[in-house]
């Protein structure tokens, strides 16, 4: 059952979580949580929990539509890391043949010109595939995070589909969920321009209380605010946010800021996107990410001249709210089961699932990887909107 429901769906209350992590977060080597709010004019909350021995970022990033809740979320993002960075290898071998042809569309064909190679051996975890329930391997390069040892050359480490949560249905759900944000995000981008200018959301017709509510706290800080409709084939809401400094007048000015959300529930995408893109200039504001380009610092005005060119339109956004899908459940169990029949209803399977659950540490976290979407890095996925996420 979920007992809070401003801006995500949890099964407590962002005070009884906070009490219940703060002293794992410190056992696992954080050492400060930062409130940046403030270096802002939104006011939308974003905290950091700074873990100076970390073995791939040291600076986790939360936001929320409380300061509580994004105090839950830089924490929580902390542990998953650490969980991440600390998961060793279950077995060593070569992929059999089923698998070489699975994890071969999540290879970096970019990389050097690499391509996942099935005789070389390597390490693997234990997983399950959530559609079957039959158990699979996993390439341990895929979940790793620990950044202190070579990357494997044909696979790339990263944080999509790394998601803790309450309960194991929750911590499924939001890993499942970014992962749906990511394929969706790239297919949208990968769309022409004149459809992606279609999906603009028409900023008035937002009838949901709390994202018309973040949006009128952007607005009152003076900058511009843009919505799109991203949602793809498997039907779970999907919005994508832009923040955008509205003239030169300012003496300190900010590059486009990009957000995006995923849910069933579309007004908790809608505050997921939006949160987010106040949490990306935050993270430019206090500059303390290990992963920030310098060059986002340069020419911040040229950078929102070509955004405004290449992704918005000066006609009004048309694409009314209610045309965004949305789904309501009880439960985090109940979103999850959706959006494993939407999965296997458009053929994205099998959902991965390796548990990185601690039992002495007692935080659900896991981590997912849909084959099907593949690698969400690679040059064919980037564009304006993606570099403008880097930061979150």
């Amino acid at each position: 059952m979920k007992m809070f429901r401003r801006g995500a769906h949890r099964s407590r209350r962002p005070a009884d979580t906070l009490a219940r992590i703060a002293p794992v977060a410190r056992a696992l080597g954080v050492t400060r949580l930062a409130d940046v709010t403030g270096l802002d004019r939104i006011g939308i909350p974003v905290f950091q929990a700074v873990r100076p021995l970390s073995l791939s970022l040291s600076v986790s990033q939360g936001k929320g539509a409380t300061p509580d809740a994004a105090r839950v979320s830089a924490l929580m993002e902390a542990i998953e890391l650490h969980h991440a960075e600390t998961c060793p290898a279950s077995s060593h071998g070569v992929a059999d043949a089923g698998e070489a042809r699975l994890w071969s569309q999540m290879a970096r064909a970019d990389k050097q010109g690499a391509s996942f190679d099935p005789a070389r051996p390597r390490g693997w975890v234990e997983a399950i595939d959530l559609l079957s329930g039959r158990p699979m391997r996993i390439p341990h390069g895929l979940v790793t995070m620990d950044f202190t040892v070579p990357a494997e050359p044909d696979l790339w480490p990263n944080s999509n589909g790394l998601a803790s949560g309450n309960t194991p249905a929750e911590a499924r759900c939001s890993a499942l969920c970014e992962l749906i944000e990511r394929e969706d995000h790239a297919r949208w981008l990968e769309q022409g321009l004149r459809a992606r200018r279609a999906s603009a959301i028409d900023l008035d017709s937002v009838t949901d209380r709390l994202g018309r509510s973040l949006i009128a706290r952007v607005r009152r800080a003076g900058l511009s605010l843009s919505l799109w409709d991203m949602t793809g084939s498997i039907g779970a809401a999907v919005i994508g946010c832009a923040i955008t400094e509205r003239g030169a007048a300012r003496s300190v000015q900010l590059p486009p800021a990009m957000g995006a959300g995923c849910h069933p529930d579309a007004g908790v995408a809608l505050a997921r996107a939006i949160c987010e893109a106040a949490q990306t200039r935050a993270a430019l504001i206090a500059g303390a990410r290990d992963d920030i380009d310098p060059a986002r610092y340069r020419d911040a005005g040229q950078q929102r001249q070509g955004f405004l060119l290449a992704m918005l339109d000066f006609a009004p956004a048309t694409r009314p709210w209610s045309a965004v899908p949305s789904v309501a459940h009880d439960g985090a169990e109940d979103d999850l089961a959706w959006l494993l029949d939407r999965c296997a209803m458009v053929g994205a399977g099998p959902v991965a699932c390796h548990d990185l659950t601690r039992p002495d540490l007692g935080i659900d976290v896991v981590k997912l990887l849909v084959p099907a979407f593949g690698d969400h890095d690679r040059p064919s996925r980037t564009g304006a909107m993606q570099a403008a996420m880097e930061p979150a």
